[in-house]
């Protein structure tokens, strides 16, 4: 990362000392050439880049913003090269107008994004747009906060278009590429807000166990990365399960993870199985759906600290029982089954639609939609989720639990959901 400033040239001193403060004149002036030609000092400081690390959109591994920013500099449109930087560290563009000429000047930050193909993709998050006449030994600062860092004129700095600057999306940890909507006012303790998406998409998804392009509009992103169901839970499986606590960290192949969103009216939930289709085993043989292979979603939507647990719980087995078919509630016998605090008594929920999938002989898929009131879900209101797996690597009734956020209770259950909002 660069950071650039100008007198008879303009000069960078790198990002990253300008982000602990650049010391000295950075600026100093050289002899003109030309008496009639004179070059502006220019001070230009880094906007309010975040030091955290954020996820990239393309695999969800982590990188600092601050290795992946450029910085451009324009006069009248036209872009001022870089020299070699000198003996201080500084590179120098040089540039002169006569005095009295009316310019242009357009500082700008842009985090260069890497994509899996080699190439990458140039992310506005900073702007400074100035005009000027150039004068005599005139001086020119550009501080942190001398930039335009939200959406702009048609979504200069917005690649989804989503109404939210990219800067603001990158600090909430939101995904600048996926249309998300984060509020001006996100708390960064919130770690998943889920995406609205229009119902003229959703009304085009049919849960039927295959995988329909508006999934693509879902949040795939929490502030940590992607939603992975990777963490270790209970387990009553002999070594804890089929390749035990460390069975995705060791393989480096995809944990679980799922994807969500709701249209105002219904939440949408798909997951997929891991990527090892070694250990992709599929059992339906417990009368108890959540000791089969089964994905369960635990939801708190009471205000009320003291009330312990939570206030709906769905499993979603994967298969049928004994049937070798995959569940879901258009058979005749589906096995979810749904229980509330209030009435622990298991129940098939009528307002639930499901599908599943061991799609291509080994690909484990879940798709789920439910009316938001049924859960007592608020837009706006945070609520608690967890979303787990239980993985029946050997079928009967011992399973392995893997876990998005929460902490595992030490008997199939969890504490403490995340705390998140529907936008």
């Amino acid at each position: 990362m660069k950071i650039t400033d100008v007198s008879a040239a303009l000069a960078l001193c790198s990002l990253m000392i300008a982000m602990l403060g650049c010391t000295g004149d950075p600026f100093a002036l050289e002899p003109a050439a030309d008496d009639e030609r004179v070059a502006p000092t220019l001070r230009i400081a880094p906007p309010e880049l975040p030091l955290d690390r954020f996820a990239s959109h393309e695999d969800g591994e982590p990188y600092p913003i601050l290795d992946h920013a450029e910085l451009s500099v324009t006069v009248d449109g036209v872009p001022l090269e870089l020299d070699e930087p000198d003996a201080a560290g500084r590179s120098v563009v040089r540039w002169s107008r006569p005095p009295g000429s009316r310019v242009e000047l357009r500082v700008e930050w842009a985090e260069s994004v890497p994509r899996g193909d080699g190439t990458s993709i140039a992310l506005p998050l900073a702007t400074h747009e100035r005009s000027f006449t150039v004068e005599q030994s005139m001086a020119i600062e550009i501080g942190p906060t001398d930039y335009a860092v939200d959406a702009g004129t048609n979504a200069v700095r917005d690649r989804d278009r989503d109404g939210d600057g990219n800067l603001l999306e990158r600090r909430a940890g939101t995904d600048p590429f996926n249309g998300s909507v984060c509020p001006e006012n996100c708390d960064p303790a919130v770690p998943l807000y889920i995406k609205r998406v229009d119902r003229r998409l959703t009304n085009n998804i049919e849960i039927d166990s295959r995988y329909d392009d508006e999934w693509d509009n879902a949040e795939v992103f929490d502030t940590d990365g992607r939603l992975f169901i990777d963490r270790p839970g209970f387990s009553s499986e002999p070594g804890g399960g089929n390749g035990g606590p460390t069975r995705f960290t060791d393989t480096g192949v995809d944990p679980f993870k799922f994807i969500v969103m709701h249209d105002d009216e219904r939440l949408f939930l798909a997951a997929f199985g891991g990527d090892d289709p070694d250990r992709n085993t599929e059992f339906g043989d417990s009368e108890n759906p959540a000791n089969d292979d089964a994905m369960t979603i635990y939801v708190d939507t009471d205000d009320d600290p003291t009330r312990g647990g939570p206030t709906s719980t769905l499993v979603i087995p994967l298969m049928g029982l004994n049937t070798g078919v995959n569940d879901s509630s258009f058979t005749t016998s589906p096995r979810a089954r749904r229980t509330d605090r209030d009435s622990e008594t298991p129940y098939l929920p009528d307002d639930l639609v499901y599908a599943t999938c061991v799609c291509d002989g080994d690909r484990q898929y879940w798709e789920m939609m439910i009316p938001l009131e049924s859960l007592g879900i608020v837009r706006g209101r945070p609520f608690g989720l967890e979303v787990t797996m239980t993985d029946d690597s050997d079928g009967g009734e011992t399973v392995t639990q893997w876990l998005w956020l929460a902490s595992p209770d030490g008997a199939g259950g969890v504490d403490a959901l995340a705390q998140v909002i529907a936008r």
